[in-house]
């Protein structure tokens, strides 16, 4: 057989990549012909393509290592090289810095991704990048922005029922994180029903997302079912292997088998800690100090969670983590330690706060911009309208609870350090601002008050729906 010539090696690379999608234990490679033959062109597209290799399979450090080499080779060739290896190298990047808690690297290379596709006029490139935008905005706790780059996405031409689908797992996350799981089933129902050329890597994703979703409502025997598909097309030893073990974690936990719960809890805990992932770390995290808490063993979950940074978790997974530490604090009588993880908490509230008006317009703009099931449109709108007009009580309610709860978690730990005879330096401390939440509490009381009295005199219509 002759050797394949620098083109065809090249075609080679860029077909393997697309298989890499659909199968991970692929193992054509032409990066050692590549390296004898010294073409820096081909030797870059060869070291961009074992990076996807190594992330895929969960090895972050080596993909990191071949994406540099790859970007470093193909910044010598940007007006002769193929657009789609550039574009990989920064998607690759992102996701790589994603992985490691670097949100705001991240959005810079899939950012740049981006204006490679769109420069390039390759829609499939330039929409995977977007997803990929609206992810990190919403990992950033930036909903409405994220929905602004999921309605750019969906008004590209010609969008394949992968990238679709793709778009709808997002979106699911999304509705997730705001703690709205009828819509994120639905958006995920939407994107299964496209899945039959997704990447086995996106669809174990969704597959295991829908099944824990499915058990917080409730359905346990179709979520086993979402679990035993997901595990058919999910590749052991990835980081959507261990996300697919927290899911049947989740599920277990749901079902009160709290002992195989935290089995899975662990294994999915410990998988991402071996890859370097600590993004991917909060929801193992959060599901195991449940069950540790549950079962009374409070030193546990501060054992598990020594050195672990809350900045590298999307915020509503940082907000559940430091509860959970809250209350193991409290538990274990260290009530300093408390009051600093509910301090934190509440910093976090207000970072993250949502405009609840506009994120709701912008979603009705991405449902008229993408044509979904006639019936799936209207139960959208109907429960995006109720939502609305329930959460102009919700948001002023949450304002009042949270408020409410911070002085009132102030005044508890106070009490409870007088009662262990704690420092009174450090009760003192906290006092004057105790006193100034109190007199919050009285304005809030009397605004909530009056609040709910118009709402019993004027009741939603839009409720009875």
């Amino acid at each position: 057989m002759e050797p394949l010539s620098v083109r065809e090696l090249r075609d080679a690379n860029r077909a393997i990549v697309d298989r890499l999608r659909v199968d991970h234990l692929d193992e054509e490679s032409v990066l050692e012909e590549a390296k004898r033959l010294g073409d820096s062109l081909l030797l870059g597209e060869s070291y961009a393509t074992e990076s996807v290799r190594a992330y895929i399979l969960g090895d972050v450090e080596t993909a990191v290592v071949n994406n540099e080499r790859a970007r470093q080779l193909l910044d010598e060739h940007r007006q002769d090289g193929d657009p789609f290896f550039l574009w990989l190298v920064e998607t690759t990047s992102g996701l790589t810095m994603e992985s490691q808690g670097e949100v705001g690297k991240a959005l810079t290379y899939f950012a740049a991704a981006a204006d490679i596709g769109r420069s390039a006029r390759l829609i499939d490139l330039t929409a995977r990048s977007l997803m990929s935008l609206g992810f990190i905005a919403n990992r950033q706790s930036d909903p409405v922005r994220a929905l602004g780059f999921f309605l750019e996405l969906l008004h590209l031409p010609d969008l394949g029922d992968s990238t679709t689908a793709a778009t709808y797992n997002y979106l699911a996350v999304l509705f997730e994180d705001q703690r709205q799981w009828d819509l994120a089933l639905l958006y995920l129902s939407e994107g299964l029903a496209r899945a039959s050329n997704l990447a086995p890597d996106v669809e174990g994703a969704m597959r295991g997302l829908y099944a824990g979703l499915l058990a917080r409502t409730g359905r346990f025997s179709e979520a086993k079912e979402a679990l035993e598909l997901a595990g058919r097309v999910t590749v052991s030893g990835t980081i959507y292997a261990a996300q697919l073990d927290e899911s049947r974690g989740r599920c277990l936990y749901e079902t009160g088998d709290l002992d195989q719960a935290e089995k899975y809890a662990r294994q999915a805990f410990s998988l991402l800690t071996r890859q370097g992932a600590p993004s991917h770390l909060g929801k193992p995290a959060v599901l195991l100090s449940q069950i540790l808490l549950d079962t009374g063993r409070a030193a546990e979950v501060l054992e598990c969670m020594v050195n672990f940074d809350h900045s590298m978790l999307p915020v509503p997974q940082a907000k559940d983590l430091l509860l959970l530490r809250l209350r193991a604090h409290r538990a274990l009588g260290q009530f300093e330690e408390a009051a600093k993880c509910h301090d934190y908490f509440v910093k976090l509230v207000d970072q993250s706060k949502l405009d609840t008006h506009t994120f709701y317009r912008l979603h009705q703009q991405l449902v008229d911009a993408h044509s979904l099931e006639a019936q799936h449109t209207t139960l959208i709108s109907r429960q995006i309208e109720l939502t609305r007009l329930q959460d102009e009580l919700v948001e002023l309610m949450d304002q009042v609870a949270n408020d409410l709860n911070s002085p009132l978690t102030t005044l508890q730990l106070i009490f409870d350090g007088l009662s262990q005879n704690q420092d009174a330096a450090t009760v003192a401390k906290r006092l004057p601002n105790a006193w100034r939440a109190l007199e919050r509490m009285s304005q809030l009381a009397e605004l909530f008050s009056a609040v709910q009295e118009e709402d019993e005199a004027e009741p939603v219509e839009s409720a009875r729906v």
